[in-house]
């Protein structure tokens, strides 16, 4: 295969890659786990063998994490000390590094009925999107089509803002002063994230209560002994097969706290336990969940009002995906939450907005191809 393409999105723990024609045309796929073992090139340089290229006129790389225009690199914020240089890949084309959330908003403008799930109806049907991503960490963006035609994507950052808890719900007051002591206390709360070693403010962010490091930190209040005198907590300590679950995790180890405190909550690997049980950790753990549920709600008004949109919203990321029953089990709080503003006609746009669900894991490389048409076939 000559006169190609290769498109690459990096999750946390895996490299998912793609090669199109001229014609935008999937050629070959293949899906790689990054252990640690070999370089950036080395997958890239297997994946072209195993998939008979040669040609390659360009590659396209999405990237979580701040790219450096100035070195054309980028020090990946859900993978542990990976640094991606793209002036050192050799023998792929000219390589460009576009941010993950975009990636996902030069997909929006094509996107299929089955690439995600709606979960709330509304009456906006104009082509300007709001995309809110919960991964590792909380991105997001905005996508539409300029006067000229063309896909325009604003790349975001809501995650990074302020949390501002209701100083009502007591559980939202009491973990936003606790991540605020963990926070100014120990600087690497979770082991191989980057961005967070370097943290220099205690106060909660959203990402803190809306991502995997999220649920990590509502596991991690739970199992705090330090962390005492608020009710919810106190119940979920009173069952003993919750915390042993939750102690055989490493509580520097995020990844594996999310994952575990999720499944306790949809009643994953609980085959010890009677359907009944189940059910008590689901309803223990809802307030945790619910606040992951407002915390994303906020981020996408926000970012929608920022840039004046007024069509779909969509919830992505793997977490997103994974939460996708609580969702839509909570589809009326998000809404509500989403609308809870003063000015009626900001009110009125936020409940005229459809709310989705993103759950085509390969939407990334879907967006990289419209950029590979738009930016580098200038089309």
């Amino acid at each position: 295969m000559e006169n190609v393409y290769i498109l690459g999105d990096f999750g946390s723990s895996n490299l998912r890659l793609r090669v199109i024609d001229g014609n935008l045309e999937k050629l070959a796929e293949e899906d790689f786990v990054l252990n640690g073992n070999g370089s950036i090139g080395d997958v890239l340089g297997s994946f072209s063998r195993n998939s008979g290229i040669e040609g390659v006129k360009a590659t396209v790389l999405a990237v979580a994490g701040p790219i450096d225009t100035a070195t054309n690199s980028v020090t990946l914020t859900n993978c542990k000390s990976m640094v991606i240089n793209a002036n050192e890949l050799n023998g792929f084309g000219k390589v460009h590094l576009v941010n993950d959330h975009a990636a996902i908003g030069w997909a929006m403008l094509g996107i299929k009925e089955n690439d995600a799930v709606l979960i709330s109806n509304g009456s906006a049907r104009e082509t300007y999107f709001t995309e809110v991503g919960l991964g590792s960490g909380l991105g997001g963006c905005v996508s539409f089509k300029n006067q000229h035609g063309k896909i325009e994507v604003r790349k975001a950052e809501p995650g990074h803002n302020l949390w501002t808890p209701n100083p009502k719900n007591s559980l939202e007051m009491a973990l936003y002063g606790y991540l605020g002591k963990l926070y100014g206390s120990d600087k690497e709360v979770f082991s191989g994230i980057p961005h967070l070693e370097e943290r220099k403010q205690p106060n909660p962010v959203y990402e803190d209560v809306a991502s995997a490091r999220g649920l990590a930190n509502f596991a991690r209040a739970i199992l705090d002994d330090n962390f005492k005198g608020v009710e919810e907590i106190e119940r979920i300590r009173k069952y003993d097969n919750v915390m042993n679950r939750l102690r055989g995790v490493d509580k520097k180890d995020y990844r594996a706290l999310c994952i575990e405190i999720r499944r306790i909550f949809q009643g994953e690997n609980n085959e010890h336990d009677s359907p009944k049980r189940i059910e008590e950790y689901s309803t223990l753990l809802m307030p945790f969940f619910d606040i992951t549920t407002r915390a994303t709600a906020q981020c996408l008004r926000t970012l929608a009002n920022s840039h004046a949109a007024y069509g779909p919203m969509y919830i992505t990321g793997g977490v997103g995906k994974r939460l996708l029953p609580f969702f839509i089990y909570r589809a009326d709080m998000l809404r509500e939450e989403l609308c809870n503003v003063t000015t009626p006609f900001v009110a009125e746009r936020m409940q005229n907005m459809p709310i989705y669900v993103m759950t085509n894991d390969k939407i990334a490389l879907d967006g990289l191809a419209m950029y590979v048409s738009q930016e580098i076939l200038k089309r």
